[in-house]
């Protein structure tokens, strides 16, 4: 497997787990250790998918 590939694997997993992230349905439940809710922890985790994906694929148009 080439390393494009790869890269391109990585980011399309990326994208599915925010995609995960994002479908899961939001609860308001506070976590006390950090003060978020459960929706907030997703949609940072969503978010920081994408950036893994763009990443990804930032370094794949540089190779």
């Amino acid at each position: 497997m080439s390393r494009s590939q790869q890269i391109n694997d990585s980011a399309a997993e990326a994208m599915r787990r925010a995609d995960d992230a994002a479908a899961e349905s939001p609860t308001e439940e506070s976590h006390p250790e950090s003060g978020a809710t459960q929706q907030q922890q997703q949609n940072e985790a969503a978010a920081e998918a994408m950036r893994r994906a763009d990443v990804a694929y930032t370094m794949d148009d540089d190779m």
